[in-house]
């Protein structure tokens, strides 16, 4: 069905992001006998779903893929009807020209769809390629996606719960922990093989106000199992009845873009490899070095991998000031110093290319004739949100024997070292290894396991 909605509604995309628009539904035109059976059936099925209620019209959005910071949420402000205007993020929104995800749903008439304008804010904070929701010239909701894992959540302590999630927890994982929570009032509302939809409330704590009452806006939540991507509508209480919000809820069908899907790297490993431990890092370690610096606000997060058996993190016996690693931390084999690890901030510079993104994330280990990490990256896992990869360290020859030698003619060396970032955290830790004190095991058990936390 996805396919047939999404050869329909196809040439629909243009319109709604070109004019931000929607009219309210057409009888189906009047087709030419079908060539075969399986062609009728797949027009039969793609007029049933053209067919719209009265007072909803059909919608096809085309999601890019982005990148983006998440929202603050700071300066929440409601207007004088008590509905709360949409948030500002953190960052702008970088988007890109692949198309990933496409979205075929209904909306009420008179309602139009385009991408937020620059500066301006959008509910759904924690989603990606938002696209703001707009009747009349108000903005009443925002539509976004993101990706998950069809895999049972083992550390699930990881993502905030309290307890073992139930299944649709697991899905949106993100939005049902944290301050803001899409967890309340999930009523299930269509299932279509391995889709489903439902509604929710998206409650907003009154502490983030200072005062009053929790506020709550109405939320649409779909996933398909199969292309593991959901979307997820907040809209602000006021903007449409319990019953607009169900028949959007039914009508939404998710289907793939013309770029494959799955991630091509798998993802960070649970496991504890043979021969290693578990280690956690608390960054920042401290803050010395970064006076009058953005790493000054660095919000805590923790670094979780495997280690060899017999290493373990230490505090340097001297805080390094000036580079461009912060509140840097040895790692030792026993009483010996075999590499340490830092961590760093980035925001989303711009457009860039997929070659050149892991440039912009970690740019200044990237740009530097001493010292280089640009040499050899090669990613090892991903999600849709993080990224490790091994690459090896380039440093220049020092020392008083070089002082009288330039420095383009020094001669080059390079060391083993492992870089992980994490979008959502927008942070990133760096690796760097002793030559000749780490086998290419050790190196690949280490990067396989990382994984960057929120702080408890």
């Amino acid at each position: 069905m996805k396919k047939s909605v999404a050869r329909v509604a196809g040439l629909c995309a243009a319109l709604l992001l070109a004019l931000g628009g929607c009219a309210p539904a057409q009888p189906a035109p009047q087709e030419a006998p079908a060539a075969s059976a399986e062609a009728s059936g797949a027009e039969e099925e793609a007029a049933a779903v053209s067919a719209a209620p009265e007072g909803f019209c059909e919608v096809h959005i085309v999601f890019p893929d982005n990148r983006e910071s998440v929202g603050t949420g700071e300066d929440l402000r409601v207007d004088e009807n008590g509905d709360l205007l949409p948030p500002a993020r953190s960052g702008a929104v970088d988007y890109r020209a692949e198309e990933l995800v496409t979205l075929d749903l209904l909306l009420p008439e008179g309602w139009t769809a385009r991408l937020p304008a620059e500066g301006e804010g959008t509910y759904a904070e924690m989603l990606r390629g938002p696209v703001n929701l707009y009747r009349g010239g108000q903005c009443v909701g925002t539509v976004g996606y993101d990706r998950f894992d069809d895999e049972p959540i083992e550390a699930w302590e990881d993502y905030g719960f309290d307890a073992p999630p139930a299944d649709y927890q697991g899905y949106y994982r993100w939005l049902m922990t944290g301050s803001r929570t899409w967890d309340d009032s999930y009523t299930l509302v269509a299932q279509t093989g391995r889709a489903v939809s439902a509604t929710c409330r998206v409650r907003y704590p009154a502490r983030l106000f200072g005062d009053g009452p929790d506020y709550y806006n109405k939320g649409v939540l779909c996933c398909d199992l199969d292309l593991l991507y959901f979307t997820g509508i907040e809209l602000i209480d006021s903007a449409l009845t319990d019953e607009q919000l169900r028949v959007i809820a039914d009508s939404i069908r998710l289907s793939a873009g013309e770029r494959p899907f799955g991630p091509p790297l798998p993802v960070p490993s649970i496991e504890t490899p043979a021969g290693f431990r578990q280690a956690e890092v608390l960054f920042p370690a401290s803050r010395e070095g970064a006076d009058g610096d953005e790493r000054q606000e660095l919000s805590p997060f923790r670094l979780r991998m495997a280690l060899p058996e017999g290493w373990t993190v230490r505090s340097p016996a001297q805080a390094e000031t000036g580079g461009d690693l912060f509140s840097p931390m040895d790692l030792y084999d026993g009483e010996t110093r075999v590499g340490s690890v830092g961590c760093g901030t980035f925001t989303f510079a711009g457009p860039t290319t997929g070659e050149n993104f892991h440039r912009m994330i970690y740019g200044p280990l990237m740009l530097g004739s001493v010292v280089n990490w640009d040499n050899d990256y090669t990613p090892v896992t991903m999600t849709e949100t993080t990224c490790t990869a091994t690459c090896r360290v380039m440093r220049k020859a020092d020392g008083p024997e070089w002082e009288a030698v330039s420095m383009a003619d020094r001669p080059e060396r390079y060391s083993p070292a492992i870089l992980s970032y994490d979008e959502k955290l927008l942070v990133y830790v760096a690796f760097s290894f002793e030559e000749g004190l780490v086998t290419g095991e050790q190196l690949d058990g280490i990067a396989r396991t990382i994984r960057l936390l929120p702080e408890r």
